[in-house]
């Protein structure tokens, strides 16, 4: 006797839910991987823009604001094209030996805060020179309207 199973050219019947799982996981996958893709995109459409707020305690204790560019790309030299107050250490060009701490692009003018340690000017720091990273301000009509407001509150001079 031959068993009837074997003598037939019809393969065994599926175990139920096999053929649709593959098909539902990819399914999903796609399904997730757009919902991820939409919600990356969200995320870039409606993020709050970057504003730049300039340190009001660091302008008002800077003992020299002026606007100026670098001289040249790896210098330490900047161009001074206005002061906003103090006297400037030099005419038209003056060096700053930490201007590179702050990554100035040349040629582009910056809202730039100097203090003086003796015969030598440095751009100031955070709060107070010599503490905290030394900062810059694209000089833009905002940053302007800024550096106004803080010499208007008056200068700290301690």
């Amino acid at each position: 006797m031959t068993d009837q199973r074997e003598s037939t050219d019809q393969p065994a019947p599926a175990r139920p839910g096999t053929d649709a799982k593959p098909r539902s996981r990819f399914l999903l996958v796609v399904i997730g991987a757009a919902l991820a893709s939409w919600m990356t995109m969200l995320a870039f459409l409606t993020q709050i823009p970057f504003t730049i707020v300039v340190n009001q305690r660091q302008v008002r204790k800077a003992d020299v604001l002026v606007t100026g560019a670098l001289k040249d790309a790896g210098s330490k030299q900047v161009r001074i094209e206005k002061v906003w107050f103090g006297k400037a250490p030099g005419s038209g060009v003056i060096d700053v030996p930490n201007i590179d701490l702050v990554r100035p692009a040349a040629g582009t003018n910056y809202l730039i805060p100097l203090w003086r340690d003796g015969r030598i000017v440095n751009v100031s720091k955070k709060g107070d020179p010599g503490s905290g990273r030394p900062m810059v301000y694209p000089d833009t009509e905002e940053m302007r309207a800024q550096v106004t407001e803080a010499i208007q509150r008056g200068r700290i001079i301690e």
